[in-house]
């Protein structure tokens, strides 16, 4: 029951999104933007605003890859195999690539333009919302199977899930990102975060079933 709700949901969310793309590639404002843009506006000057732009750092591509590295030693440090951080590292990159490419066939252009924090380029999807999720959830994700108190490793979860969230929707705060553009993000996130966790975890189960060759003598 659970796994089907999952699975609709996501088809739902995937569906939303392409009538997003859909309406942006010929040139029309979703209404999502058009309802809620105008209230991104009035935010500037705000202490919300000043918060946002002061969080937004946490999912700019030095500090995401920073963490990537940092994470790929404390992944090595935690399992003493080098497959949690190739498979990290691999998927916060890949992620980042695919972000690049769709917004290169995209091709939105931004409500705001500041290159102070890193708001140039093409719009859809957002990198912030989308890289922050897979380099942040990722990183959880094995940090907390190796936690054995459940509260504790729940606790992980709900921060990580809240930082990303938060740096996300700094984005659309800031007025560099539309929300459909967050959103999406998050999305084709929360795709590639669940594909590179069912990839490590066949990885894993195939290291674990691979029998060591004996010699013969």
């Amino acid at each position: 029951m659970k796994s089907r709700l999952i699975i609709t949901l996501s088809l739902l969310a995937i569906v939303v999104m392409s009538s997003w793309i859909y309406q942006i590639v010929r040139g029309q404002l979703p209404f999502l933007d058009k309802w809620t843009q105008p209230f991104a506006e009035e935010l500037s000057g705000t202490l919300f605003y000043t918060f946002s732009r002061e969080i937004t750092i946490l999912g700019s591509y030095p500090v995401i890859y920073s963490v990537t590295i940092a994470g790929i030693v404390l992944l090595f440090i935690l399992y003493r195999t080098w497959i949690e951080g190739i498979t990290y590292g691999l998927g916060v990159m890949g992620t980042h690539l695919l972000n690049r490419i769709i917004k290169e066939l995209v091709g939105r252009e931004r409500p705001l333009v500041l290159a102070e924090i890193n708001a140039s380029g093409e719009s859809f999807p957002s990198a912030h919302a989308m890289s922050s999720l897979v380099c942040y959830g990722f990183l959880a994700y094995f940090i907390g199977n190796k936690i054995y108190s459940k509260s504790k490793r729940t606790l992980l979860q709900i921060i990580a899930a809240l930082l990303v969230i938060i740096v996300g929707m700094s984005r659309y705060v800031t007025n560099v990102h539309f929300l459909s553009d967050v959103l999406a993000g998050f999305i084709i996130g929360l795709i590639c975060l669940v594909g590179l966790i069912y990839l490590y975890r066949k990885l894993k189960e195939k290291s674990k079933n691979r029998i060591p060759s004996r010699s013969l003598d």
